[in-house]
């Protein structure tokens, strides 16, 4: 039992302490924390602990590193650069920054080397400066609302296809009927199954025919109408012509009768 405090190890992170043993650190004698030399500036004597005045969030991170064996993920909470900070100034070892480079899809930038020659030098320059013009595209990566169109387009792809499918379907087989019905009519339209499913398309999303396409002649395959608006503004006109001529037809006859009287 003595034996065992004696290995425990108390660590303050800004006011937060940590308790873990001695042998668990130690398990990485490289790392600030597993070299009791390197440590030993941090300890506190009247406190019997060790004081380090940094990210509390991050240490969790860190010593469960420790903990597992190796295993180091970056809390939610906390953002990159602060973690990268963190993990530089415990000094893990290169395995850490290679799970972080990993995980968060990180790639080290490779040094470009420049000509000798000053011409081209200056050249490569004035082309790098240049194709600065086409980042214009991470602006949109910071707008909120962009992001949340192009999840909500992602999520609701699956559902999109289904709709397609199902309106190519329905089309072609509506289509295929209205040919079979129309193809005892020579003057037909819809001299083709491409034609006819062309046809169902327009008629199932009400966006109206093409002028080539033309209407279905038969009474049973004219009977879905293309559009209900059309067909509706087509009848109000007609009933306006009619009452036109009406009113015209009156209006004769009472001045006859004005000129007779």
């Amino acid at each position: 039992m003595y034996l065992s405090l004696q290995n425990r190890i108390i660590i303050n992170i800004s006011g937060v302490r940590f308790e873990t043993y001695k042998s668990t650190l130690e398990a990485y004698p490289n790392t600030l924390l597993g070299n009791a030399e390197r440590r030993k500036y941090y300890y506190d004597n009247i406190l019997d602990e060790y004081f380090f005045d940094r990210h509390r969030g991050c240490f969790e991170a860190i010593l469960y590193y420790y903990q597992s064996k190796g295993r180091l993920r970056r809390p939610n909470l906390v953002p990159l650069d602060t973690f990268l900070e963190e993990i530089t100034f415990f000094d893990l070892d290169q395995d850490a920054f290679a799970q972080v480079r990993k995980d968060e899809n990180l790639k080290e930038v490779e040094k470009t080397q420049l000509p000798r020659n000053r011409c081209r030098r200056f050249a490569l320059l004035r082309v790098l400066r240049c194709a600065r013009i086409f980042k214009f595209y991470r602006v949109f990566k910071n707008i909120k609302t962009m992001r949340v169109l192009v999840v909500t387009v992602k999520e609701s792809m699956p559902d999109f296809l289904v709709l397609a499918v199902t309106l190519m379907l329905m089309a072609f087989l509506f289509g295929t009927a209205a040919y079979l019905i129309e193809g005892t009519n020579d003057n037909s339209a819809l001299d083709s199954i491409p034609k006819a499913t062309y046809w169902g398309i327009v008629t199932l999303t009400s966006v109206g025919y093409n002028i080539e396409t033309g209407l279905p002649t038969s009474p049973p395959s004219s009977f879905p109408m293309p559009d209900a608006t059309d067909q509706n503004c087509l009848a109000i006109n007609h009933a306006h012509a009619n009452q036109t001529k009406i009113s015209l037809i009156t209006n004769s006859e009472e001045n006859i009768s004005f000129l007779m009287g």
